[in-house]
């Protein structure tokens, strides 16, 4: 089996890791922040040309630890991507900042500058940007962020948590904005297991950020920032530096990979690969559908098919996607619809590149994807139900209740509802069929278009094979979705007009009276 990851220590850094542990173990103490800590940190700088590097306990608490650093705090507002990991978003809530999220540049999952400007005015420049360099490609527009952030008064954090030897305009990941973090996680480009770091300039955030991740201690020993335990250990940094000490030679080879899966999918029908900068580490190598094949379909085929394990998506949830985050009243932009942000993250796919990958394995890969591709006419759904709504949230209750007892599996049917604004209870109602129906919920600004564009903005999102359309109020029979579905296999060209029962708000009884409320739904051709 072609396996997703795999992480290949050879014998050197093997020989390495044993001598050094030896000495930690017999040293007795100097097991925190010690020599090997401060010999990776030293050669931290050396390869970002950074002034400073303060190693961490995680990737996470590094982001934490510069937010500190950088005076973010309650009340403060951070700017970052929807399409990014949660622990990027935790980090601001654990330091009480306000959360905006920022669609992505459709081009290179970076972040929206347009988006991002759109999203200041709206919320004001009391906080920070955070970029997040997705699979190791550094946006086009990073020292635009940059430029536009500090012209507004605002520091920035690059996450460059996938960006391990990336490189832009001669200059590394983490060296545009006043502070970089990285993540030595074990998925990562380079790995400890666990670790992360932070690069800097400015020797006044080193200065504070050497407290931080002690308790906030002084060199005096007075706790004079706020702070925790987020120091790295002598193991990991052991292992952190025998990684660092092989950089040059893991992102080579990664580079090799990648030429080979950039010229194998030119000019592809299926899918083209990101335009990539002048180095990429390439902690995933990311394609872009440029079909309407389910990419879940294809994960699932690559492996049963021809024994590929492909590497897990970028991200296959947004941020505002997630249940904590949805729910955290410190969060902003959840109910948005996020363009760029949304087709990325449905429609990538990332393929395996990692040390000792083959390049015949590279032809064999995307040899299979090719094929799976030419076979499948599968989608995601039997069928995708399209609501659209605005202001009607006890209407919607119904029509959503209803279609929690279909005769068709819930796993076969998708439901999307596309609000047009409402100012209502239409939220907390989605909340509660967030876990009995497979639910996507979208909310745009009223724009005057209602209904239709409302429609539309659904269809684009759908995965099933027909498309029903239900207006809030209508009740669905048990069989309803199962029977249309039914009803388009045997005539799959055809279209369906007719009446539906629905749901009288202004009755006093509350009685399902006949509405004659036409309804329609039609085939995907």
């Amino acid at each position: 089996m072609i396996n997703s990851l795999e992480i290949n220590i050879n014998k050197e850094e093997k020989e390495f890791i044993l001598e050094r542990i030896e000495k930690i173990l017999d040293s007795k103490i100097n097991w925190t922040n010690s020599t090997n800590v401060l010999e990776f940190e030293e050669t931290m700088k050396k390869i970002t040309g950074s002034n400073y590097a303060i190693a961490t306990s995680t990737g996470s608490t590094a982001i934490e630890a510069s937010l500190i650093a950088l005076g973010i705090q309650e009340g403060s507002v951070v700017y970052t991507q929807t399409l990014t990991a949660p622990p990027t978003v935790l980090s601001a809530l654990s330091v009480g900042a306000i959360v905006v999220f920022v669609d992505s540049d459709k081009e290179n999952f970076g972040m929206s500058l347009e988006d991002l400007k759109e999203k200041i005015d709206e919320y004001g420049t009391n906080g920070c940007v955070i970029p997040v360099h997705i699979g190791g490609y550094i946006s086009k527009n990073i020292k635009d962020i940059v430029e536009y952030s500090h012209k507004m008064g605002m520091p920035v954090i690059e996450d460059c948590a996938h960006a391990h030897g990336s490189m832009i305009f001669d200059k590394y990941a983490g060296t545009f904005g006043d502070v970089g973090t990285f993540s030595f996680f074990l998925t990562k480009t380079l790995t400890s297991g666990e670790g992360g770091i932070i690069i800097t300039n400015n020797a006044e955030i080193d200065r504070k950020l050497r407290m931080i991740r002690n308790y906030g201690k002084d060199s005096d020993g007075y706790h004079v920032i706020k702070g925790s335990s987020w120091r790295m250990n002598e193991f990991t940094g052991v292992v952190a530096l025998s990684q660092i000490r092989s950089h040059n030679k893991i992102i080579l080879e990664k580079q090799r990979i990648a030429k080979k899966y950039d010229k194998l999918l030119e000019n592809n029908k299926y899918f083209k690969s990101l335009t990539s900068q002048e180095i990429n580490g390439y902690y995933k190598y990311i394609i872009i559908n440029k079909s309407n094949i389910p990419i879940s379909y294809l994960i699932t085929s690559m492996e049963s098919k021809y024994n590929i394990k492909l590497p897990g998506l970028v991200y296959s949830h947004l941020c505002h996607e997630e249940p904590f985050i949805i729910g955290n009243n410190k969060v902003k932009g959840v109910m948005k619809y996020y363009k760029n942000a949304t087709f990325l993250a449905r429609n990538h796919l990332c393929l395996p590149i990692y040390m000792g990958l083959s390049e015949d394995s590279v032809e064999y890969i995307i040899d299979c994807l090719n094929r799976a591709c030419e076979i499948t006419t599968v989608n995601e759904y039997k069928v995708s139900v399209i609501i659209p709504t605005y202001n009607r949230s006890a209407l919607l209750q119904n029509t959503l209740n209803s279609l929690c007892n279909q005769t068709l599996s819930l796993n076969e049917f998708e439901v999307i509802v596309v609000d047009d604004g409402s100012n209502d209870l239409t939220y907390n109602v989605i909340k509660k069929y967030q876990n009995n129906l497979n639910l996507k919920y979208i909310f745009k600004k009223h724009d005057g278009f209602g209904v239709a564009n409302s429609r539309n903005m659904g269809v684009d999102l759908s995965r099933g094979e027909i498309v029903i359309f239900l207006d809030c109020g209508m009740l669905c029979s048990r069989n309803y979705v199962q029977s249309h579905y039914f009803s388009h296999k045997k005539n799959p060209n055809s279209y369906i007009l007719g009446y539906v029962y629905g749901y009288d708000d202004y009755n006093e009884n509350k009685d399902i009276i006949n509405c004659n409320v036409p309804f329609s739904h039609h085939l995907l051709l």
